[in-house]
Formats: C-alpha cells, structure tokens, sequence
C-alpha cells in the first residue's frame, strides 16, 4: 500500500512587490498569503511556524594580488516570524484534509530593491515555513518562497524629467554642436533617440564617425568610508555617415539622429544606502583636418533608466477590466483560492459591454 506524504504549502497573492517612490516617500506595500498543510490521514505536529528574512550582502576585494583587503558586510535587513502551531509537552492532533494558515505583513518603504550582482552585491527576501513532526527521521517537512521587490518612480518625479535635455557648445575653430534627448527618462527595452546638430567651423573638416557608448555606474558601500564604483557598457554602436547636411541661418548644418537601444538587460537607477546605480550615454566625435590631424570631441548625458512599467503602473487609472482588482482584501476569498491553486489574476475580470448587449433582430 502507498502511503502519501503530507505537503506544506507556501501560496503568495503576489510574490512581485512594488514600492512607489523613493525610501523616504514611499508608503510601503503588503505581502499577503497562505501556509497550507495537506494531511492525506491523520497526523500530528509539534510546531508549525513560517519566518520571513531579508538580507542584504556587499563585498569586494581591494589591492593588488597577496596584499588584497576584503570589504564585506551582510545584514538581516528584516525579519518576522508566524507560530501557528506553539510547540508544548504534547504533539497538535491534525484531522486528514487541508489545513490552512492566512498571513500578512506590512513591507516599510525604505526596503531596499531585490538584486543581485555577481558576488558583490545581492538582497535576497525569502519565506521558510517548517512543520515538525514527532520522531527523530524525517521529522520537518520544509516550504520556501522567495519575494522580490522593485521600486518604481513616483509620478511626481516623472514629470520632472520629461523635459528634453540638451547640451551645447562649441569647440574652437572646428564646430558647434547641440545634442539632446526627449527625455531623461527611459524605460528599459525601449529605445533612446539622441539628435545632434553639428555647424562645422572649418569647411575643411571632416567627420570621421560618431560613436555612442550606454554606460552603467553602480557604487556599493561596505563599512563607513569604503566604497567602489564598477563600470560597465551595456551597449556600444558607431555611425559613420551622417543623416542630412542643410542650409540654414548659419551657414551648413549637419544633422544626425541615432536610436540608442535600452538592453533588457540593463539595471534600474537605484539610490539606496548601500548600492547607487546611475546611467550616461557618452558621444565621441571624430574629426579630421585637411592636414591629417586626428582630434576627438565628447560629452556625456546623464539618464534615468526605469522598468518598461513604471509610468503605465503609476501615471494609469485602471481599465474597466482591471477594476476588480482594487476591491477589498477578502482573506477568506484569498485562501480558499491560493489554496486551490488560483491566484488574483486566475479571476475572472467583469464581462465587457459588448457581450452584455443583445444583437437586434
């Protein structure tokens, strides 16, 4: 005869968290689920308890090779545990069926982002439930359920930099230069279109090629006093003929236009306490005299990199077919669905006008 196992179950009503705002505006949000325990007969258990822990993890190595220094720093960033069977003298009889547990816990705002970034950075948020039998083998049955959370930007931070950006200037006897963005904000798998105007101030000039470098910066602190900021390019293309050259009110312009990709690879801006993430789209422009002489213009604009749904998720109204969603937190409702399986988003959403009306005959 086969004899099934008891199962333990974590189920999450989402296990993706959103934070709006930067840590010291932000409202926090709320983790809610279910601990469920599947009994095929009857059982007993000592203890049945859930904990919640996030940590946080920076290190880095400093120095040449056999005199390195290592800086490194890992911190419970927040921790909570549930008891929902107390251990005593005598083990907790359980009936055969399902058994279930609802929990909630409140996230503060200042949560720093779920991340990771090879060995020298990563917050990691996760839940361990534990249900202990009597008897020595075997005796804990074991459920884990990692939690992430992202941080989006508030909407009033949006629209401060929506304006285009721009930088102009000139360089001696060679040419005069504008170069811009949309925007400062961009959202990651989308596209950066960055527009020059070059006034060339010697006739004679000619351009090489322009090339276009997406720069990450991330800078994580250990100890008081210690820091390290790695590079990395997280795109890189070139263009050696420009768009268009015109006439206009001063003399021949060249115009370009170059798309910069957004990889979906790329890391959101970041400025927590331990970890700032930061982003530059740098320009080199290559120019040659009639003499042979090689010389190289650059510049740099700074942009906020930020999740493809950050503006839709805070800037929109909810659909009519999304509505439902803002309706009150049933527990009852939530556990008898996180336990069948379902989650929110398994519901189904109010029917549409259209398949309400009735065709006229």
């Amino acid at each position: 005869m086969v004899h099934l196992l008891p199962e333990l179950k974590i189920s999450l009503e989402n296990n993706r968290l959103v934070l709006h705002g930067s840590p010291a505006e932000s409202a926090g949000c709320v983790l809610r689920g279910v601990l469920s325990f599947k009994a095929p007969e009857p059982c007993k258990l000592k203890v049945v308890r859930l904990k919640f822990k996030g940590v946080m993890h920076v290190e880095w190595k400093e120095g040449t090779q056999g005199n390195q220094k290592d800086f490194k720093e890992e911190r419970i960033i927040m921790e909570r545990t549930w008891i929902f069977l107390e251990p005593g003298h005598h083990a907790h009889a359980i009936s055969q069926g399902t058994h279930t547990w609802p929990f909630e816990l409140a996230m503060p705002g200042n949560l720093p982002e779920s991340l990771h970034i090879g060995t020298s950075y990563f917050v990691h948020y996760k839940l361990k439930a534990v249900a202990e039998r009597p008897g020595l083998l075997f005796s804990q049955i074991i459920a884990r359920a990692p939690v992430y959370i992202n941080r989006y930007m508030a909407t009033s931070v949006i629209d401060d930099f929506l304006e285009p950006i721009q930088i102009s200037s000139e360089w001696a006897e060679k040419v005069r230069y504008d170069i811009a963005v949309a925007s400062k904000i961009c959202q990651v798998g989308g596209v950066v279109p960055v527009i020059l105007r070059l006034i060339p101030l010697n006739p004679k000039l000619r351009i090489r090629y322009l090339s276009f470098t997406f720069k990450e910066y991330t800078t994580t602190k250990a100890r008081p006093g210690h820091q390290k900021t790695r590079g990395r390019i997280v795109h890189h293309q070139r263009s050696e003929q420009l768009t268009s050259a015109e006439d206009d009110e001063d003399g021949l312009c060249w115009y370009h236009t170059e798309n910069i990709p957004v990889p979906d690879n790329i890391r959101c801006d970041s400025s927590g306490e331990v970890i700032k993430i930061r982003h530059r789209i740098k320009f080199i422009m290559s120019l040659e005299n009639e003499d042979g002489h090689i010389s190289e213009l650059r510049a740099a604009l700074p942009v906020i990199v930020v999740a493809a749904n950050n503006e839709e998720t805070i800037n929109s109204l909810p659909t009519y077919e999304d509505s439902w969603r803002t309706l009150p937190y049933d527990t009852q409702l939530m556990t008898d669905m996180l336990v069948a399986g379902r989650t929110p988003s398994d519901l189904t959403a109010p029917p549409s006008y259209e398949s309400l009306s009735t065709p006229v005959r």
